[in-house]
């Protein structure tokens, strides 16, 4: 998630609305870290930690992006 932090800050000097939904559950335990750091960086209001969602949410999710990034490893 970090590339895609880099990414929305940059972004954010030339599409000022930007904004980042990370779907997923926080399977690492770097949330607390994750929101610590969109404070740090200024981008609380562009990302939104959504968390897990069910299956059956999934394509809704995918249907409203503009762009899909897996971070997962």
């Amino acid at each position: 998630p970090e590339v895609a932090l880099d990414v929305v800050d940059r972004l954010r000097a030339t599409v000022p609305d930007v904004r980042l939904r990370l779907v997923g559950p926080d399977k690492d335990g770097s949330g607390a870290a994750l929101r610590a750091a969109l404070t740090a960086r200024g981008l609380a209001g562009h990302v939104e930690l959504v968390g897990p969602i069910p299956p059956s949410a999934v394509p809704g999710e995918l249907a409203a992006a503009d762009v899909f990034l897996n971070t997962a490893t």
